[in-house]
């Protein structure tokens, strides 16, 4: 094999390995993470302590490798869909075996398992829990209409419970956050849904759309977004979340855009709004550094 192949194939199977492990999710949760915890969960006013807390790097780093994880057994459950659904990523995803994945995949869970070890036994119990709902998921939850939605958003927020715990910290504002993103997260996921009403059923998939069909299911999405315009409403008016008030201002309109949105007659209306939610979506994570910015200039931060 020439140099130039040799080259071609680690390109190849490097650009594999990043679609295999959604590479950019895990960038997005690795920031929602830090920010929650750095401006959201910490009770130091330094930003230095939480820089300074082992454990709390350790926290995230492990929970991080255990969604990297899941992320693998997810793909490998979802092949023939994704085949479907994404015939370019498919396409990338061949150029490693299965059965390197599956290795890798146990790899990835036991080194975030020695990780933990070294935090408390509590943590190590608490990934392995993780670990398997992260499996179960992939295996069985995610083709059943009635757990699929629901526990999707609840493997995405169970790092963030992590967080509560390790800072011992809850309080209204974590509440509102927590409710307003499980509801975002409902949104989104509903959408996908609706744009892949046609191969979820011929997969054999029970979804919502499939189940209720596309009308009763545009009905729950609207329920789920009115909701989403309160929660937000009460936030842009919350004192407590700082200058991130205004993306929450903001929010309010988006969530009445998309209801309105839902009813376009034309359905690749789901695809533009899901992707345009998952934007959001990032830009809130960004934004949270706004509910106390002024810690952030360097010359502010004692060491």
């Amino acid at each position: 094999m020439t140099q130039k192949n040799s080259l071609q194939k680690l390109t190849l199977q490097g650009v594999s390995l990043l679609l295999y492990l959604n590479a950019l999710n895990l960038f997005v949760v690795f920031l929602a993470l830090y920010f929650s915890a750095f401006f959201v969960f910490s009770h130091s006013e330094n930003i230095h302590d939480n820089f300074r807390d082992i454990q709390l790097h350790i926290i995230i780093i492990s929970s991080l490798i255990s969604i990297a994880a899941g992320y693998i057994i997810n793909h490998f459950y979802d092949e023939d869909k994704d085949k479907l659904n994404q015939p370019i990523k498919s396409f990338f995803l061949k150029f490693i075996s299965h059965k390197t994945y599956l290795y890798l995949y146990i790899v990835l869970n036991f080194l975030s398992l020695v990780l933990a070890s070294f935090v408390s036994y509590k943590l190590v119990i608490y990934l392995v829990l993780y670990q398997f709902i992260l499996w179960f998921y992939s295996h069985k939850l995610a083709k059943l209409f009635y757990t699929k939605n629901i526990a999707k958003v609840l493997v995405i927020l169970l790092p963030f419970f992590a967080l509560v715990l390790h800072f011992n910290k809850l309080n209204f504002k974590i509440i509102l956050f927590g409710t307003l993103l499980s509801l975002i997260l409902l949104v989104k996921d509903l959408m996908k849904d609706m744009k892949h009403f046609t191969t979820d059923s011929l997969l054999n998939y029970e979804t919502i759309p499939n189940v209720f069909g596309m009308k009763k299911s545009k009905v729950v999405l609207l329920v789920l977004l009115v909701l989403c315009l309160l929660v937000s409403f009460v936030l842009s008016n919350y004192k407590e979340v700082g200058d991130m008030i205004w993306y929450f201002r903001a929010s309010n309109i988006v969530f009445l855009a998309s209801a309105i949105g839902i009813f376009y007659p034309n359905t690749k209306i789901f695809v533009v709004l899901e992707w345009f939610l998952k934007l959001w979506i990032f830009l809130g994570i960004l934004s949270i550094v706004l509910i106390d910015w002024k810690a952030l200039p360097l010359h502010r931060i004692s060491f």
